[in-house]
């Protein structure tokens, strides 16, 4: 078992990270339906 900060450190680095995947592919996908 990890301590809850830890816990709540991961869990923000992973939502964080999602947020900015989602964000990425929204922006290749505007892209590239503005390119075409």
């Amino acid at each position: 078992m990890l301590h809850p900060s830890v816990d709540i450190i991961v869990v923000v680095v992973v939502v964080t990270h999602a947020f900015f995947n989602l964000n990425f592919l929204n922006a290749l996908y505007t892209g590239k339906r503005s390119i075409l």
